[in-house]
């Protein structure tokens, strides 16, 4: 037990430290109530109710890098800690470019295992940049999987503003093979995100960077092994900058 509290404090340290480092850059920061343990009592049973994640994208001559760190709260403190770190590099002209990943992260019970993948990546943005939509799909190496270290990703996201600029839907969807969880080699998740933003209303001052939203957690076989969940949250966001 000493031992997974010493590396989820390193994790959190790590990604704080993260951060501070890209404190130039770094977009958003959000919090998230989360209402698994209502919708299924007897799954979830001890599903924290609290989520923070600050999310980076940042766009350079060679590509672009995006990572997100995802916490999870309880009365007694972080209860897991979970990071993504994607960096996708184009030396061409767009719109395909190569993602490398990283995905990690562990919990007050186990660790998750580290993954590392590789692939193609295609991505669409209209004239103004207020809809994308993007795909991949990744060669998946799970570091510690011993039915079969290597596997397979296809993860896509999305990106859409209307109503000039009052909301935002966005969200990614990652579908692949992991022999060791569950009976079914598979596993997807999917997090749609709905924002309302104040700083579009007339007479709100445009730095005021305050949205309201939700967040519908959907997976298969990743929160409850073999077993399908849709799970609502309600959610603020503040973007730092853009």
């Amino acid at each position: 037990m000493f031992l997974i509290k010493k590396k989820l404090f390193l994790l959190v340290t790590t990604g704080l430290f993260l951060i501070g480092s890209f404190s130039l850059s770094a977009q958003n920061f959000q919090l998230f109530y989360d209402m698994g343990r209502w919708v299924y009592p007897k799954d979830c049973p001890e599903r924290p109710y609290i989520t923070t994640t600050v999310e980076l994208y940042h766009p350079d001559p060679w590509g672009n890098t995006f990572f997100f760190v995802d916490m999870d709260y309880t009365k007694k403190g972080v209860a897991s800690a979970y990071w993504q770190l994607v960096r996708e590099l184009q030396f061409w002209k767009p719109p395909v470019s190569i993602q490398l990943q990283y995905d990690g992260g562990l919990t007050n019970q186990f660790s998750f295992y580290n993954s590392f993948a590789i692939g193609p990546r295609y991505t669409y943005n209209n004239e103004d940049f207020t809809r994308s939509i993007s795909g991949g799909i990744l060669y998946k190496y799970i570091q510690g999987n011993m039915v079969n270290p290597h596997n397979f990703q296809f993860s896509m996201a999305w990106y859409l503003s209307f109503a000039k600029g009052l909301g935002t839907f966005k969200g990614y969807a990652d579908f692949w093979q992991d022999p060791a969880v569950g009976k079914s080699d598979y596993a997807f998740l999917t997090k749609p995100q709905l924002w309302f933003n104040f700083n579009k209303l007339k007479g709100v001052h445009p730095d005021a960077n305050l949205s309201l939203g939700t967040e519908i957690r959907i997976s298969y076989n990743f929160v409850v092994p073999d077993k399908f969940m849709v799970i609502p949250t309600l959610a603020l966001k503040w973007t730092f900058w853009e």
